[in-house]
């Protein structure tokens, strides 16, 4: 997420093949990636880094530069 709030999905055409193949096979779909982009607008610009994990360095030994996980989510964001 930028600055003014605009999100860059990166999963999208993985998220279209779940929902389609949920759909050939009749079987529920809980789609993570709507939730994640809803979860991800609902915190706005200034909180959406509080749901990643990020650790500036020194957080872990022998950690010597921060870590800015944009992928995986920490307790919060889960």
């Amino acid at each position: 997420m930028d600055r003014n709030g605009e999100q860059t999905p990166t999963l999208s055409e993985f998220a279209e093949v779940v929902r389609r193949v949920g759909k050939q096979a009749d079987a529920p779909v809980i789609d993570l990636n709507r939730l994640s982009l809803e979860l991800h607008a609902s915190l706005g610009p200034e909180r959406v880094e509080d749901a990643f994990e990020f650790y500036p360095a020194g957080t872990f030994e022998g950690q010597t530069e921060s870590l800015k996980d944009r992928t995986h989510r920490n307790g919060y964001g889960a």
